[in-house]
């Protein structure tokens, strides 16, 4: 490497933007947000360039700028072989080199145009600006022809300023003591009145006529347009030599970490110092990286070929990890190795499997990605993530980076990939992941998603599809919840079926927007429902019930029929049977079935309306004021009884609301209030199914025996009881 005393070369711009010229600066603008112009005037900065009003056109007043503010109207233009020859425009004559910025403001979007005055014309910029708009057309050239105009017309669209600076080129010339050139001269371009320098790789070392010239002196700083933009480099014939510069680690016995750097000098040279690239603040060398810790860095004046030794130690390094545990069950332990002094997030999944069982995090605001920070790192640190709990019906979980992703634009190359941020990935439109395969089942998949859209309205959602191993899709006519694009970040559950037909089924979450989107996701998983519920019926044959899950009572097996309640009336309810077929899932149902456990199949979803259902089901034990509900109970008579105290309902059991179901006007104050199953119940203690068991007889209303009693209502063993 050729040794280079460090010089730059600084091309500023020390110019004042002022209206009209400036005595050293070379600078111009001319404003026309105030005044009148006339066709044809000339506006000139001597030395720089003319300025032209077009002689045609409407008159060239500010105030015809939008309300006078914003500048003189240009336009439209009428253009003859590409050039403004009539309406309005401006001509621009530059005597030097000139650096131009247009100034201008436009509410409707106004297309300005810059062209050179050549037939046909050469458009220079072609831009469409709005409101106010500052663009530097780049470089005019001194003695050609510009115009500036517009084919549209707008009052409301105005020319403020233009401004322009002009250009200087100066001279680097190389000589030897004695004043002859031993290198070309280079030509250089700056701002007028810039302080322009020499830098360093204009000041290498000359080879000429088999010797080594080195700098030695010289005018090695200009101001453009005040001096006479030469810069002149004397140089001095030298003995060379050669400094090598070694590097070398603090071991035992020492090892070069780094390959050795030349610095071609000469005898006599003074203060050669390894520094900048020459010292790199630190080296990777095999699996270590080292710091600079000590060597001699500076040779005083070389006397001869020479050494510098640079000595560096090595950067301990550390390891910082994250201990994801179940209790005193260690589940996992990510970890990273960092040098000394450096910062680390050490990253964690959403859950983990162990012994077929998956364990979730529980961690508010984790999402994208479970981390940890570890800062300024001087030690081998640690911490337990413990906050973990069991979920046993998880059946397949996957973090984004494990899913596999289909799209429609695969052909175009385009957001098929998924793009990091922390422990998300984005998903490209017109695309869609998908899961491995899943055995036959109702499944709740859960997918947490960001979806960054800030702008724009609506909803956007992400429909779900069974995708057969042949790689077809079946629509489940099931979506995420929309989201508004004003941007959302949740966990979202969706409730799906898998059929049994022998196929292999895996499930696709597809984004079939028309967006590039900025849908983002985490994690997917699926827990897989019970295939079945089941709810035990008493000896009255009657029971509550509310299930989490859509139900399919069609194929339940232990009842005889399923009711919703959509009434009451002189204290007997109103119901409708619902045995026929499903309810969606929290419907609150009244059961009937023989003594035993009834046995109900569980399906993804129902479309059965029970809207008007007054059964109000729980699925978890909940308190209701005195004299505010109605609850199943078999005393005196099977039927629904006001509350008189305060009252637990039982989980997965169903009630109704006071405030829904009135109670009877036909009621004595002192009974309690009621609402009995059927009409014909007065008197009667119990409620049975087809099948009688008795160790008595069985009379019927009028006294006669009855061996094989049908529906209707008899006495029991001293009870009236009513059998269905």
């Amino acid at each position: 490497m050729k040794f280079k005393q460090l010089l730059t070369k600084s091309l500023l711009a020390a110019v004042c933007l002022l209206v009209g010229q400036s005595a050293w600066a070379q600078h111009y603008t001319t404003s026309f947000t105030s005044g009148t112009f006339t066709g044809g005037q000339q506006i000139t900065s001597a030395g720089l360039l003319t300025v032209t009003m077009s002689a045609t056109g409407q008159t060239w007043s500010a105030a015809n700028g939008n309300q006078g503010n914003y500048g003189i109207t240009v336009g439209p233009a009428t253009l003859t072989e590409s050039v403004p020859t009539a309406g309005t425009f401006i001509k621009i004559q530059p005597v030097k080199d000139l650096d131009f910025k247009l100034n201008t403001w436009a509410y409707n979007n106004m297309n300005y145009k810059l062209i050179d005055g050549a037939q046909p014309a050469t458009i220079i910029v072609d831009e469409r600006s709005r409101y106010n708009s500052t663009r530097n057309f780049g470089k005019l050239t001194a003695g050609k022809t510009y115009y500036i105009y517009t084919t549209e017309s707008s009052v409301a669209n105005g020319l403020k300023s233009i401004d322009v600076t002009s250009y200087e080129n100066y001279t680097i010339h190389y000589k030897d003591g004695e004043g002859n050139t031993i290198k070309s001269d280079v030509v250089y371009a700056g701002l007028y009145g810039a302080n322009v320098t020499a830098s360093a790789s204009d000041m290498e070392s000359v080879e000429y006529n088999d010797k080594t010239y080195f700098y030695s002196s010289g005018n090695e700083e200009i101001t453009l347009g005040t001096e006479t933009n030469e810069i002149t480099l004397v140089y001095a014939t030298a003995t060379p030599a050669t400094i090598t510069v070694k590097y070398w680690n603090n071991d035992e016995p020492a090892v070069e970490i780094k390959d050795a750097t030349a610095i071609d000098t000469y005898v006599g040279a003074t203060d050669i110092t390894a520094s900048g690239e020459l010292l790199p603040t630190y080296i990777n060398y095999e699996d270590n990286r080292y710091s600079y810790s000590s060597g001699n860095r500076v040779i005083a004046t070389v006397t001869g070929d020479d050494v510098i030794n640079l000595v560096y130690t090595a950067v301990p390094k550390y390891t910082c990890t994250v201990n994801a545990k179940a209790g005193e069950t260690l589940l996992a332990s990510p970890s990273a190795t960092i040098y000394s002094g450096e910062d680390v997030t050490v990253y964690y999944q959403k859950a983990y499997s162990n012994a077929s069982k998956w364990y979730f995090v529980d961690v508010n605001g984790s999402a994208p990605g479970y981390g940890v920070e570890f800062g300024s790192v001087t030690s081998n640190q640690s911490q337990d993530v413990t906050t973990y709990t069991l979920n046993n019906d998880v059946v397949y979980f996957a973090e984004a980076e494990n899913l596999t992703i289909v799209g429609s634009w695969a052909a175009n190359g385009n957001y098929l990939n998924w793009r990091s941020n922390g422990m998300s990935k984005r998903m490209a439109k017109k695309s869609y992941i998908y899961t491995s395969t899943i055995a036959p089942g109702v499944y709740d998949v859960t997918m947490w998603a960001r979806n960054n859209r800030s702008a724009g309205t609506g909803t956007e959602t992400l429909p779900i599809f069974l995708r057969d191993g042949d790689g077809n899709l079946t629509d489940l006519s099931v979506s995420f919840p929309g989201w508004a694009r004003g941007g959302f970040e949740a966990a979202y559950t969706a409730r799906i079926a898998i059929p049994d037909d022998g196929k292999d089924y895996s499930v696709a979450i597809n984004n079939n927007t028309d967006y590039t989107s900025n849908l983002e996701l985490d994690y997917v998983y699926l827990t897989k429902l019970p295939a079945t519920v089941s709810k035990t019926i008493s000896a009255a044959g009657w029971a509550t019930y509310c299930s989490p899950y859509a139900l399919d009572l069609s194929n339940a097996t232990g009842l005889t029929d399923a009711y919703i309640v959509t009434g009451g009336s002189n204290g007997v309810l109103t119901k409708s049977s619902v045995k026929g077929g499903t309810v969606p899932a929290n419907t609150g149902l009244l059961l009937k079935g023989n003594e035993g456990t009834a046995t109900i199949p569980v399906v993804a979803n129902s479309e059965t309306n029970v809207a008007n259902n007054i059964l109000k089901g729980v699925t978890a034990e909940t308190q209701i004021d005195p004299e505010t509900g109605w609850v199943l109970m078999g005393s005196p008579k099977i039927g629904f009884y006001q509350n008189t105290n305060s009252f637990t309902v039982g989980a997965n059991t169903a009630y109704i609301l006071v405030s829904d179901l009135p109670v009877p006007q036909n009621q004595t104050a002192d009974a309690r209030a009621s609402y009995l199953l059927f009409d014909d119940m007065t008197g009667i203690s119990q409620v049975a199914g087809s099948e009688v068991k008795t160790n008595g007889v069985i009379y019927n209303l009028n006294g006669q025996r009855v061996s094989n009693p049908t529906k209707g209502i008899y006495i029991i063993d001293g009870v009236k009881v009513a059998i269905e």
